[in-house]
């Protein structure tokens, strides 16, 4: 008669060393590991003590929280393999638009997740997992939930051309060459290239109240505008009239 002997638990206590030791490991360093156990002990074990994939690199990957220093969007890199709080890239995307307080670029994305995203987020989009528009030349993303993405549209989403500091400084100098109707329609237009609530966005730019932003962008939409008039008939200030000398006054010989 064979008798069986009770299998000696196998402890997650190397897996946890190891990676503590290394900070980021392989599925092949972690079976080393573990010694001649099979696949499926080693993902249990993975498991238990809660191993994080990476987002790049196909998931080939592993760390664990404790080694982790997420920035605030629950990111970290190790030199060039990336990994999320929020597990996949696809779930890290659809968390980063739907908690982001405005509508977000492709590149938006692409600079905080450091990847190639546009099949990705063509993916998020055609099933439904993101919601996206066009607004003048660009793609942009938000939440599918209604209300979220109604607050976010609210919030200008600026052209990537007006983030930059030496175009912005230009585009302050231009401004300051032009007379006042040509500022109120030269702000109305950059309005236009941003997403609602840009009037904001483009008046804090060019120091200017958000009143004649939005009322340079509607005449620039209705085109009720004269094109040689700087101000409407009766505006500005009032001409002071010369009045003959009073008889009273006047010097008799």
């Amino acid at each position: 008669m064979q008798i069986l002997m009770p299998r000696t638990p196998c402890s997650s206590q190397p897996l946890i060393d190891l990676i503590r030791e290394r900070k980021v490991v392989m599925y092949a360093d972690l079976q080393d590991a573990l010694g001649p156990v099979s696949r499926q002990t080693v993902y249990r074990k993975m498991l238990e003590i809660g191993v994080r994939s990476s987002y790049s690199h196909g998931g080939r990957y592993y760390t664990l929280d404790e080694c982790a220093d997420y920035d605030a969007n629950g990111l970290w890199s190790y030199g060039e393999i990336y990994f999320s709080r929020h597990n996949t890239l696809n779930d890290t995307l659809v968390h980063l638009v739907d908690q982001s307080p405005r509508g977000l670029l492709a590149r938006d994305l692409k600079k905080i997740v450091k990847l190639e995203i546009l099949t990705v987020l063509h993916r998020l989009t055609k099933t439904g997992r993101m919601f996206r528009t066009k607004i003048g030349d660009h793609y942009v993303y938000f939440s599918t939930n209604a209300d979220r993405r109604r607050r976010q549209r609210r919030r200008p989403t600026v052209p990537p051309s007006m983030r930059d500091a030496n175009f912005m400084g230009a585009m302050q100098r231009f401004c300051g060459t032009l007379n006042e109707k040509q500022r109120r329609l030269f702000a109305g237009l950059e309005a236009l290239r941003t997403d609602s609530g840009g009037d904001r966005q483009v008046a804090d730019l060019l120091g200017m109240s958000r009143t004649t932003v939005t009322k340079g962008r509607k005449q620039i939409l209705s085109g009720d505008f004269e094109e040689h008039r700087i101000r409407k008939p009766g505006g500005g200030r009032k001409s002071i009239e010369k009045k003959p000398p009073n008889s009273t006054n006047t010097l008799h010989a």
